[in-house]
């Protein structure tokens, strides 16, 4: 008898696990087919992306322009009155509003702006145009100090707006890292 009840109990432990994995196939199938039904495309949608293809214009190339006197002239008084901090209240007019944005004239004019400055002996700082729209500009700038050491100068993005008629200085960041300068007095 007690040999029945084994064989019995294993066979009622075998159909539970078979029932088991055929509800758990039965699960998976079953969800493979709500998730691949949810993906496929209606004839409406098919109807609309082909009539949108049809009237679809590729928009044009914006067109590259000559930098103009006015936004080279903007730039460089920009680097001698704000980054070098020559003229504060002249570089304030230069300016576009994301230089504005929480600082008023009067903590303008103390220098201590978000511009990254460059207090030291300027030899010259070349241009480079990497963007010329009618309206915007993208320069690399390099600020070559009189002492010829690049360590003691750096390179940066000057960015421009045209505002109405005039240019504006809207972006003033360092290209890449700049090198971190040696400690004269030793670690």
């Amino acid at each position: 008898m007690a040999l029945i009840h084994g064989v019995i109990s294993i066979r009622f432990r075998a159909d539970q696990i078979v029932s088991g994995i055929a509800i758990n196939i039965f699960a998976a199938g079953l969800t493979v087919f709500l998730v691949n039904r949810s993906h496929q495309v209606s004839a409406t949608d098919k109807a609309n992306d082909a009539a949108g293809a049809k009237t679809f214009k590729k928009p044009l190339p914006l067109k590259a322009v000559k930098l103009s006197p006015a936004a080279r002239l903007t730039a460089g008084k920009f680097i001698i009155d704000a980054v070098q901090r020559k003229n504060l209240a002249e570089a304030w007019s230069l300016v576009g509003p994301e230089f504005k944005v929480d600082t008023t004239h009067k903590q303008w004019l103390t220098g201590n702006i978000s511009v990254i400055p460059f207090t030291g002996k300027l030899a010259s700082a070349p241009l480079k145009i990497d963007v010329s729209r009618p309206r915007y500009a993208l320069l690399e700038v390099a600020l070559v100090p009189k002492s010829g050491k690049m360590s003691e100068g750096g390179f940066f993005f000057l960015e421009l707006k045209k505002f109405g008629t005039k240019w504006k200085v809207t972006s003033w960041v360092p290209r890449g890292t700049n090198p971190i300068p040696v400690n004269p007095a030793g670690a």
